[in-house]
């Protein structure tokens, strides 16, 4: 496939448009323009077009456990001393390492 197309495919997706419809408009398979959205196909892949994972922060990101106001909480109650990283994390069913980002801003450093 050229580049030509792989340009249009990218273009196309930014746009708005998505997988099934390019993949019908350009007449290829949809694991194609999958894979060129995932910046997999060709020798000039330009990596992905975007990364789910960046760009969404917090419960809006669709990976979230916690909640804003369970992070507020987590922060809070840690910093009165009233439970340990340990019971927090068992509490809200995450890691105490996720807890100890979340007390020391390196995660959802936006609230």
């Amino acid at each position: 496939m050229s580049n030509k197309v792989n340009e249009e495919i990218r273009i196309l997706y930014k746009d708005g448009v998505s997988q099934k419809e390019i993949a019908q408009k350009i007449n290829r398979h949809i694991t194609t323009v999958s894979n060129v959205v995932r910046g997999k196909q060709g020798r000039s892949a330009k990596g992905p077009i975007f990364k789910p994972w960046e760009g969404v922060l917090g419960e809006r990101n669709h990976w979230a456990k916690l909640t804003e106001r369970e992070v507020l909480e987590i922060r809070e109650v840690h910093r009165n001393g009233q439970v340990t990283s340990a019971a927090l994390a068992k509490k809200h069913n995450v890691s105490e390492t996720t807890v100890s980002f979340i007390i020391n801003r390196k995660r959802w450093k936006h609230v």
